[in-house]
């Protein structure tokens, strides 16, 4: 190995590519024409060795070596049509690609392996099902299954003209799978589930959690833990919605075949008033549901997560490390509280606002002069007790006082619900704290370190 490292080490003397490593060969490949590599080829002295060293350099050198795009879009030319009455200019490509709205893109998902051809069928069947059982919209369910790398950042940054590579760090692998369930009229959605690896994270330790729990050793749903997820957590929140709403005790769940998923029989009820059904196979990706909401939940969350890191004066790698499973579901239900939309909300943007409800009421001069004085006195009454009671709290000081809070709530077995309006009040004043942090000029982040 040292005789053939030697030649490339040694800049003083020309390299004998016949001893040289392939890498070198590849590098010096570039500096030289194809004409001199076929002379080697063809030479009895080197032909031997440089066959061994390096034996598709013919085919390769087109690759390695900057192509012609002149060369090699009237080569093209020529082959198409057989004719040679077209030379390219340098740019013809770009402006040919520019013209036309051609643009790179990253092949993504899994659309073109689905059989659509099963869809029509399917919703024959299902609406049939729906109508057999007389279904509301409200009692058609839905549910899937979800990887989250909880605790990734994002890997895109902004960065100046001069940088030329951005350092990363280690990409994180802890994994959970998120299951949520609403119903087709959006007006349930039941507790989400998450699956760690863990069966008793040491951070739940009385904690009443927002969210269904379970640990696997792979982190993946199974049809046992589906089975009891549907007995014990489906089922009866399902029932008691119901009940609450004046439904009959009737529901259907869609689902796709996957395979931690027990048949139709097992997802079933005794009294056959509550049962399942599956998308068919190979089509998921086009009539499943709740993909658009796990996309949404994810994007939620990573925001989230982003927020948090950013907002606090530490490396974020100290706080993603202080970023525990306690801190994931409650993430996770806050991003699903936040973005659901209330029956009420739901239901006057369906039949829209009458003139009688409108919050917009028209005001005379008269009124809109006592209501200006009315807001201006009573700020004026506030702003002299404040002024008298006590100085303004800080963002830090509310940050802190809630992060006590929060750990005094939790020590005293709080409910989820009040967690949760705690922790909403301290990512506000995070959130605070970094807009009031002082502004940056753009031409600082450039500055020789």
């Amino acid at each position: 190995m040292h005789t053939v490292r030697q030649p490339a080490r040694d800049l003083k003397t020309k390299p004998n590519y016949d001893k040289c490593p392939v890498s070198y060969v590849k590098r010096q490949l570039r500096l030289e024409s194809l004409e001199v590599w076929n002379g080697r080829y063809m030479d009895v002295e080197t032909a031997l060795t440089t066959k061994i060293v390096f034996p598709d350099v013919v085919p390769a050198f087109p690759v390695l070596r900057k192509i012609d795009p002149d060369h090699v879009l009237t080569q093209v030319y020529k082959e198409i049509t057989k004719k040679d009455d077209f030379v390219a200019s340098k740019g013809w490509l770009e402006r040919f690609k520019s013209r036309h709205g051609i643009r790179l893109m990253t092949i993504t998902g899994d659309k073109l392996s689905n059989d659509a051809t099963c869809i029509e069928p399917f919703k024959l069947r299902f609406l049939q099902k729906v109508n057999d059982l007389n279904l509301d919209p409200s009692q058609v369910y839905n549910a899937d299954e979800s990887g989250l790398f909880w605790r990734v950042m994002p890997n895109k940054t902004f960065v100046s003209c001069n940088e030329k590579d951005v350092p990363g760090r280690k990409v994180s692998k802890e994994r959970v799978t998120i299951l949520p369930c609403a119903n087709a009229a959006g007006t349930h959605a039941l507790k989400m589930v998450v699956i760690g690896k863990s069966n008793k994270p040491r951070a739940f330790k009385n904690i009443d959690l927002p969210v269904h729990y379970y640990g696997q050793k792979s982190a993946w749903m199974t049809k046992d833990l589906f089975k009891k997820w549907f007995d014990e957590c489906f089922v009866p929140e399902v029932r008691k919605w119901l009940k609450d709403h004046n439904f009959p005790q009737k529901a259907l769940l869609l689902l796709d075949n996957a395979p931690g998923h027990p048949s139709e029989e097992e997802l079933t009820t005794e009294n056959k008033c509550i049962t399942a059904m599956f998308l068919p196979p190979n089509c998921t990706a086009l009539i499943q549901p709740m993909d658009i909401i796990i996309q949404f939940v994810k994007q939620d969350y990573k925001k989230n997560l982003l927020l948090r890191a950013v907002s606090k004066d530490q490396p974020i790698e100290k706080t993603l490390k202080e970023f525990n499973m306690k801190d994931l579901v409650f993430a996770l239900k806050q991003v699903a509280t936040e973005t659901q939309i209330s029956p009420e909300d739901l239901e006057v943007w369906c039949r829209g606002m009458d003139k009688e409800e409108n919050i917009c009421l028209e005001m005379s001069d008269e009124d809109i002069t006592k209501e200006v004085s009315n807001n201006t006195t009573n700020d004026q009454e506030d702003n002299d007790d404040v002024i008298a009671t006590a100085p303004q709290v800080t963002d830090q000081d509310a940050v802190n006082a809630f992060e006590l809070g929060l750990q005094w709530a939790e020590e005293n077995g709080t409910s989820y619900n009040e967690l949760l309006l705690l922790r909403r009040l301290r990512d506000k004043a995070l959130i605070t704290r970094y807009n009031n942090l002082k502004q940056k000029k753009i031409d600082e982040y450039f500055k020789a370190s």
